[in-house]
Parts: structure tokens; sequence; C-alpha cells
């Protein structure tokens, strides 16, 4: 009955490894008779369709029950990986015997392989981006990039144990968590927020986050993307300092300066302001030409 109804290929060996029996399923892929292999030693079995030398290579040296994988070559349909149980078998005369059972795992092979693969190429791009990655499954992290640990200070192994929120200045967390509420509620609203998260060392960074949501069956996941913004922000708090100290300097001399950008007026300090009697704005709409009147101006 087994042999009959049986999805697997399967074919018993006496103790010389001759075939004592064999189903169709096998015969099918080896396209042999069954007259053609019963009584036959499985290491004369020529088949014209599939080479199964793995498999004959692996039966002299089975005892007990084994399990492995094997991969048969078969011209129609390319390679074929199967997964093969040897399991000893006793007849009631007492003759002993070995049974040899494949289950084609092919499907499930490749569709782990690509998995892997697809696991492996994600995973080259999150450890290469320039934005720090960590993505939550129902608010717990199961995955976190280089990049991020090298923002926070942190190891990826003490980010996986820890929540996004606690590495968020305690004056910021509350409109996280509030982003966080709102997201979970209209998960197809990515959101992002200006905040300060504190290292590890202490030291306070200031980073964009971007966080999205996806709802899947029972899981919600999230993925948040931190900028560091830090290094800009200096850059742009030291130009607005020199700016300022730009225009200390310009309305505290005893000159009139004006600055022109493409016959635009664009800065006009008090001094200018108080020899022409106009405001900054007026300054500016009247345009040089209009505030000025030099002779022979070319």
């Amino acid at each position: 009955a087994m042999l009959s109804y049986s999805k697997e290929l399967i074919m018993v060996l006496d103790d010389e490894s001759r075939i004592i029996d064999i189903n169709e399923n096998f015969l099918k892929l080896l396209k042999l008779p069954r007259e053609d292999t019963l009584g036959k030693n499985i290491a004369f079995l020529q088949s014209p369709e599939a080479d199964i030398h793995e498999l004959l290579d692996t039966i002299p040296t089975e005892k007990g029950s084994q399990e492995s994988e094997v991969t048969f070559h078969v011209k129609d349909t390319g390679d074929r990986i199967f997964h093969k149980k040897c399991i000893p078998t006793v007849f009631d005369d007492g003759r002993k015997a070995i049974t040899v059972i494949l289950e084609d795992v092919t499907e499930h092979i490749l569709a782990e392989k690509e998995i892997r693969e697809s696991e492996e190429r994600f995973r080259m791009m999150a450890d290469n981006i320039q934005d720090g990655l960590i993505i939550l499954e129902n608010g717990k992290t199961i995955y976190a990039n280089k990049r991020i640990a090298e923002i926070t200070g942190y190891s990826i192994k003490e980010l996986w144990a820890m929540k996004p929120i606690a590495i968020i200045a305690p004056e910021y967390q509350e409109k996280a968590e509030e982003h966080a509420r709102a997201l979970e509620a209209s998960p197809d609203k990515p959101r992002g927020l200006q905040t300060c998260i504190i290292r590890k060392d202490r030291e306070r960074r200031f980073v964009y986050s971007r966080v999205s949501g996806v709802r899947h069956h029972d899981r919600f996941y999230n993925f948040i993307v931190f900028t560091d913004m830090t290094e800009l922000r200096s850059q742009e708090a030291r130009l607005t300092e020199s700016e300022q100290r730009f225009r200390m300097m310009a309305d505290n001399i005893q000159d009139g300066l004006i600055i022109v950008e493409n016959d635009k007026i664009v800065f006009s300090n008090r001094r200018i302001k108080e020899i022409t009697g106009y405001t900054t704005d007026e300054i500016a709409a009247k345009g040089i030409h209009g505030t000025l009147q030099i002779d022979d101006m070319q």
C-alpha cells in the first residue's frame, strides 16, 4: 500500500543491494520498466533519463536510519533535489533489507535559496546606506544596521535589546511617541520628525527620523530611518553666527554700505539708510539706479 499510494519515490534493496521492489513514481523518474529493475544490483542500474550516481554513492555506506539530500540530474527537468531516508527493514522471514524513500524538495530548497539571497541583498544594501535603519515587529527590534550603531554608539546587539525610544532625548520622547501612535493608526502615512538622540557616550546628536509602518496579518512593522543632521546643523549655526557678526560690523561702520548681487540690492546697512532717508525695503525696491544718482554711470 505504501509503495502504491505514496507520492515519494520508494525502492527496497536486499542486503546485497539488489532491488526487491520499486514503486511507479520511481520508475517514472528512471523511465525504466519494472522488469529491468527487479533483482538487479542498484550499482548496475542504468537510467536513460536520470543520473542517480549520487544516490549510488551513498547507499553502500548506509548503517541504520539515515537522512540526507541527494541531487539527480534529469534530462527533461534539470537538477532535482530529494530528501533521502534510508530505513533498515526486516521481512517476516527474517531477511534484512533497506527501504530508500526519496521526497522531491526541489521547489522548497530553491524557494529557501531565493529567500536567503534576497535577505543577503537587503542586508548588503541596508548595511551600506548612509542612514541608520531600525526595523520593529510589534514594537520589538528585529533588525538594526551598522550605520545606526555608528550614530548611536551602541552595538547592534545592544540596539536589539532596547526600544528605539530609549535613545531619544527626554524632551523629545513625548513627540516621538505621539508620532508612533499616529503611524499605527494610519500606517499608510509615513511621518518625519526632527529630534535629538543621546549616544551611549552621552553626546547629543541631532537627527531627522522618517518612520513608516506596514500591517501584515497580526504583525505590525515599523521602519525607522535616522539621518544624522548634527554636522549640517553645526554648519548652519556657524553660518548664522558669521552672518550675525557681519551685520553687526556693517551696521556699526561710519560709511554707508550697499551690497548688490546681479543688479539687485541684497543688503543695506544702517548708515546708508540714515544718509538716504529710505528704509531697507524702499532701498531694495528702488534698486541701485533708483537709490544712487551718479553722473556718467555705466
